[in-house]
């Protein structure tokens, strides 16, 4: 009869549980640096005039990430909560939801930046004529056009995630690769 004893099964078995468990957890960091690398590469590269100019800073300022463990898979993404955001990424046809009309500002309208001053209705002495939403003014000065309406406008596409992530995507393999490099030499540091 042969007998066969194998030793070191116990210390194997830990050393594979402790490798899981430092892997997962250099995942996360990992990830979250990785996220943390395209948010302020878009913010930085793509949301400052180079894609779309900055008027509000409302789009860079609603750049965000999260990093979260989906069924043992540890997965980053980055985006923007601004409701407009997706139009920009994608292109598509605006319509308005509960008016006939979108006023679409003119100059009068905007700041320098190129901001709305403030909504069509919240204008005084105003009036319609040929599509547009006018401004009277007194008896022998011309009336500012203010908003020209539409029924629908459309939106080109001006991508910046997308090329952002083209873009930065052998930086951020390279960081998500240092998890398993650090996660080996944690495990071999406890079982030598």
């Amino acid at each position: 009869m042969v007998e066969v004893k194998v030793e070191g099964v116990e210390k194997v078995s830990q050393t594979m549980k402790k490798f899981r468990s430092d892997l997962k957890g250099e995942n996360f960091k990992k990830m979250t640096e990785a996220s943390v690398y395209l948010m302020n590469y878009v913010q930085r590269n793509k949301l400052s005039g180079q894609v779309l100019k900055r008027r509000t800073g409302r789009l860079v300022g609603g750049m965000g990430y999260t990093v979260k463990d989906e069924y043992g898979n540890i997965v980053g993404r980055v985006g923007d909560k601004v409701v407009y955001a997706a139009i920009h990424e994608t292109g598509g046809t605006i319509r308005p939801k509960t008016a006939k009309f979108l006023t679409i500002p003119l100059a009068a309208a905007l700041t320098p930046a190129g901001v709305l001053r403030k909504p069509a209705r919240q204008w005084n002495n105003t009036y319609v004529a040929g599509g547009i939403i006018w401004q009277a003014k007194e008896k022998g000065q011309m009336s500012i056009p203010l908003f020209v309406l539409k029924r629908s406008v459309k939106i080109p596409a001006r991508p910046y995630m997308g090329p952002a992530l083209e873009e930065t995507k052998e930086h951020i393999f390279k960081i998500l690769g240092q998890a398993v490099e650090t996660a080996v030499t944690i495990a071999n540091r406890g079982h030598g």
